[in-house]
């Protein structure tokens, strides 16, 4: 009989998948199902040709008919038939374990013992006939925290998206937008389930595997044992072996965006992008991505607080990616709530509603004859609900930029009635003062940039380092602290206060006073990193570094008790003459990249503790690594790099591996685990099972050239490179791949991004700023933004 419409649409070549509802009735009705169409020439017949779905013919004598999907389908069903299944149906082919994906909306039978399951997977045969199967056993789901079923009178599930994900770990996951709960309470939750694959019943391929089996390794046995994939084959079959809703490994983006409802989910490579259209009370609408934290064995163990993506506020309706430019496409509503607008992201000085007057001061107060931008630096409050917000701040994240002799400060952010808002526009008006010294106290009509030059910063030189501080958890003051060639300076009052942390630095960019001025602080030079976790400060210079007690002496006036913890000679395995080139912090965990290796602080030592005569560290292995240790780029859920090892579950970190010497640039990564108790020990720092031939460890991937900064969401993996004579400007680019990168895809390339960087010689870093999700390439051409 003739189908009642389409409600669902799904493609995967040669095949077209129609969800469709019962003749004379609704989806869900008896004699709904989903339809297969075959594309091209079959049996004489040039398709689109619809088949016999149960059967795979392409011409049943009585007609072809869909492959049955309703309210009796025992795929779906937990004890008696399900009450209703909404009209609302996505669906999604997934590539990496070929199998289609069913989202509906149930409700389940009026008993206590009845529920349901509101995926199903679908399987195409070799006769091209269309099988659906149940995502998991009936036995498996009990109760309501088992995210795509539930049982209990009359439950309800509702999935309003769904998508696949092949990790960077080579590993499959579903993520759903929705959960357990009516249509309209789950439109703001987002979840990833591992799956099955490798098992040797296939029906079994696909299905949600059990969340605490460990991944096997599968190699392709040719001339050498090689990476061929990664699988979890031991399907989830009890309540206990199904992801929870409450895991910390499938809760994308960390909880509930708070933001609104989500109409759209994409997914590339690691990150999940979602849209808001119509943005909840006092919050922002827009695009919004998370990013998986990978456990050594390469599953997944937790997920970043959900951040801005795309750069503007906008009303999106949907978002796309393009990884060969990096440029984002959305569809967005105008002022009538009209979807009849659509906008792509370019290579710029900023979008006019975007940080275009940010880019502009910082062109102006860092021109390119001074090197412009020479460092960039982002403080965050990404979640209120989540207390990502940086210590020292007040409910604002901060963008600090520095130059020869100059500091910026921009506030991009704010916190309203607890949503988190973007600074757009012409909200970014500056105010400079000159002689190193604030001669006004702000707010200063609508300033939300402050530009400082001269004074104490003119005896320290070029500046690419900074850090806002708090003299502890509990302190009471807040500083600003920069540092570059000939040494480090701190913002402080006359008596070396700072600002009252209970009260800025705030909105308008409050606490900054009139007589505030920079300080030189220490004997310092070539600084290349400043860190402030708790009431330490930790300073990494080329030559040494250092912790101060933010809490002795008078560091606001420049006075300080140093402690020495590491030199060059003081590491074994480090060259007497070699380099410190940067330095992660958190806790009791100290790692340093070196120009000879990766090392963290030794099994039962304390970076807050002892000296550089009592302090001892150990190599971790970067197998087959092409030279210096460049760059450690962790990753939190809070986005704080300090939570890296406080955080619930800990974090990962990217280790690029770059020699120019060679021209070769490589990445690593590993586990870091939490470290609020106990010591450091073995597991504290665990390299993320990466290789290529089996028993050899080895690099995640590669750009096959020299490439100096490394900076991932999750979706694209960037490098960049100052101008060299064999080049005509700077560079930015991506490890490309057709196919993902993962792990065991050695031979990727390395594809420029058309970044617009034709002046630019100097590239001095790429960061994603928090607060509006927009990428920001520094340099000496000033800020290049992607919005």
């Amino acid at each position: 009989a003739v189908t009642s419409g389409i409600v669902g649409l799904a493609t995967a070549n040669p095949y077209i998948f129609s969800a469709v509802g019962a003749n004379g009735g609704s989806f869900g009705d008896i004699g709904s199902g989903i339809a297969i169409a075959v594309i091209g020439t079959v049996a004489n017949f040039t398709g689109p040709l619809i088949v016999d779905g149960p059967t795979g013919d392409f011409s049943r004598a009585t007609g072809n008919r869909a492959t049955p999907l309703d309210i009796t389908s025992s795929q779906l069903t937990i004890g008696a038939s399900l009450a209703s299944i909404g009209t609302v149906v996505d669906m999604h082919w997934h590539k990496a374990v070929g199998k289609l994906y069913i989202a509906l909306q149930i409700t389940g039978g009026a008993a206590g013992t009845d529920g349901g399951r509101a995926i199903v997977v679908g399987s195409v045969n070799k006769n091209n006939s269309l099988t659906v199967e149940a995502i998991v056993p009936a036995a498996a789901i009990t109760g309501t925290n088992k995210i795509i079923g539930a049982v209990g009178a009359s439950s309800e599930v509702s999935i309003h998206k769904v998508r696949g994900m092949f990790s960077s770990t080579a590993l499959p996951y579903l993520v759903v937008v929705g959960g357990v709960g009516t249509p309209a309470a789950t439109r703001r939750t987002v979840f990833a389930m591992p799956l099955v694959s490798g098992n040797s019943d296939v029906a079994l391929n696909g299905t949600i595997a059990a969340k605490d089996a460990a991944p096997k390794n599968m190699f392709v046995d040719t001339t050498h044992v090689i990476f061929g994939a990664r699988v979890i084959t031991e399907p989830a079959t009890t309540p206990a072996e199904m992801p929870f809703s409450t895991d910390a490994a499938t809760q994308v983006g960390g909880g509930t965006l708070l933001n609104g409802d989500i109409v759209d989910l994409f997914v590339y490579q690691d990150a999940v992008f979602v849209t808001v259209q119509a943005a909840a009370s006092n919050q922002a609408a827009g695009a919004f991505y998370s990013q998986p934290i990978f456990e050594s064995n390469g599953k997944i163990k937790g997920w970043t607080t959900w951040q801005r993506a795309v750069g503007l506020p906008d009303r999106d309706q949907s978002v796309l990616l393009d990884p060969s430019t990096g440029l984002f496409t959305t569809l967005v509503e105008n002022s009538s709530n009209e979807l009849k607008i659509v906008k792509r992201t370019q290579w710029s000085n900023g979008d006019t509603n975007g940080i275009a007057s940010l880019a502009g001061n910082l062109e102006n107060v860092m021109p390119r004859a001074q090197a412009g931008v020479q460092g960039i630096h982002d403080f965050v409050v990404t979640d209120t609900s989540l207390a990502t917000a940086t210590p020292a701040l007040l409910d604002i994240s901060v963008l600090v930029a520095t130059g020869l002799d100059t500091v910026s400060l921009a506030e991009t952010s704010r916190v309203v009635a607890g949503a988190v808002i973007p600074t757009t526009g012409q909200e970014f008006n500056s105010v400079t003062f000159e002689n190193g010294t604030i001669t006004q106290t702000l707010p200063i009509g609508s300033a939300k940039v402050v530009n400082i030059q001269g004074g104490a910063l003119d005896e320290i030189g070029p500046l690419v380092a900074a850090e806002i501080a708090r003299d502890g958890t509990a302190g009471t003051n807040g500083w600003l602290f920069v540092g570059g060639s000939n040494g480090m300076a701190v913002l402080s009052q006359a008596n070396g206060n700072g600002w009252n942390p209970a009260t800025g630095l705030s909105v308008g960019l409050t606490g900054l006073l009139n007589g505030m001025a920079f300080k030189q602080v220490g004997n310092f030079s070539h600084v290349r990193k400043i860190v402030n976790d708790g009431q330490y400060l930790y300073v990494l210079t080329l030559e040494k570094l250092v912790r101060i007690d933010l809490t002795q002496a008078t560091p606001g006036l420049g006075i300080i008790n140093e402690v020495l913890l590491a030199r060059p000679d003081s590491i074994p395995g480090v060259r007497s003459d070699g380099s410190f080139l940067d330095l992660v912090i958190s806790e009791k965990l100290a790692l340093i990249a070196t120009s000879d290796g990766l090392f963290r602080v030794a099994i039962g030592f304390n970076i807050r503790q002892g000296s550089v005569d009592g302090l001892q560290w150990q190599e971790l292995a970067t197998p087959e690594a092409i030279g210096p240790i460049r760059q450690l780029v962790p990753i939190t859920k809070t986005g704080r790099a300090q939570d890296i090892g406080r955080s619930v579950g800990g974090g990962m970190v990217y280790v690029l591996s770059a020699y120019r010497g060679k021209n070769q640039a490589q990445v690593f990564r590993y586990d870091i685990a939490q470290i609020t108790t106990g010591p450091v020990n073995d597991n504290t720092v665990r390299k993320i099972d990466d290789l290529f031939v089996e028993n050899i460890p080895s690099y995640f991937t590669n750009f096959g050239i020299f490439r100096k900064d490394f900076a991932t969401d999750g979706s694209l993996f960037y490098g960049t490179q100052s101008k060299v004579q064999t080049e005509d400007s700077s560079q930015l680019s991506v490890i490309f791949s057709k196919e993902s990168i993962h792990t065991g895809s050695r031979f990727v390339s390395n594809k420029l991004i058309p970044a617009n960087l034709q002046e630019s010689t100097l590239i001095a870093g790429m960061i994603q700023n928090s607060a509006s999700g927009t990428w920001l390439v520094a340099g000496d051409h000033g800020l290049r933004a992607n919005e």
